[in-house]
């Protein structure tokens, strides 16, 4: 079982409900007002094609606005019917429960969302907060009980990794402590080739530093080899990895580099 077996199962349990007392929910609502999210979320449409989110119309992503997702709701959309025992699932990335509330402090935007509030069903923790990718993977109650290290660097780190981590058995991860460490390497599997091609082109392995792995590649080079990439010049990458321990490493891979070429 991985983390996004479990966490598509988690979502779509928002829609159990008591039959003999209850209706069906027409949608399972997912709010996340910081869009910790947001990264996972093409990821996850992959398997769950009822998946759709609000935001700017792009129909190939399955996005809208909320007047767009009404239609949706409503089957009135032809490329996106949804069979009558499916429950669509809609996400809200920079928005939270309280946003929807039907008063005049509603978001003009907003509005045709309101009374999905009443007819359908929040994903939320225990205590109607929204699950954010921490309290997802450490909570004991409705998450998967991770053993996760919480400092600033590595609760940031796994926002950025969440996307790669969806795809881990959550038995192997549940067998050790996911730190920055852990997660870096997930990120950046071997460090020293990556440095070495940056040596050869760092322009290329820098060009979009918001990427997960970039930006692990510039914290392992500064807390591993003391550089910065993007500040220093690669001679003084260069200088740094040959007086790193792991020098003899890198001139292995030098040569096997080398010999492919």
């Amino acid at each position: 079982m991985t983390v996004i077996d479990e966490l598509i199962k988690s979502i779509k349990s928002a829609s159990r409900y008591n039959k003999s007392e209850e209706a069906r929910p027409k949608c399972i609502l997912w709010t996340d007002k910081n869009k910790e999210w947001l990264e996972c979320i093409p990821i996850l449409q992959n398997k769950v094609p009822e998946l759709f989110v609000y935001g700017d119309y792009d129909k190939d992503k399955k996005t809208g606005p909320a007047i767009w997702l009404r239609c949706v709701l409503a089957n009135l959309v032809e490329e996106y019917k949804v069979d009558g025992e499916t429950i669509p699932i809609i996400y809200l990335p920079g928005i939270n429960k309280s946003d929807l509330r039907a008063d005049d402090q509603s978001l003009d935007l907003l509005k045709p969302l309101v009374w999905l509030q009443f007819i359908g069903a929040f994903w939320l923790q225990a205590n109607s907060k929204d699950w954010t990718i921490f309290a997802f993977l450490t909570s004991i109650n409705g998450g998967l009980n991770l053993s996760i290290a919480e400092d600033k660097y590595t609760k940031e780190l796994l926002k950025k990794a969440m996307p790669i981590l969806l795809n881990q058995k959550i038995k192997s991860l549940s067998k050790q402590q996911i730190n920055k460490d852990f997660l870096n390497n997930l990120l950046i599997p071997d460090i020293d080739k990556s440095i070495l091609e940056y040596l050869n082109n760092s322009s290329t392995l820098l060009y979009d530093q918001n990427m997960p792995e970039t930006h692990a590649f510039i914290q392992e080079c500064q807390s591993t080899y003391k550089f910065n990439p993007v500040e220093n010049n690669v001679n003084i990458a260069a200088e740094k990895l040959c007086q790193h321990k792991d020098f003899r490493r890198c001139k292995k891979i030098c040569k096997s580099t080398q010999r492919s070429h």
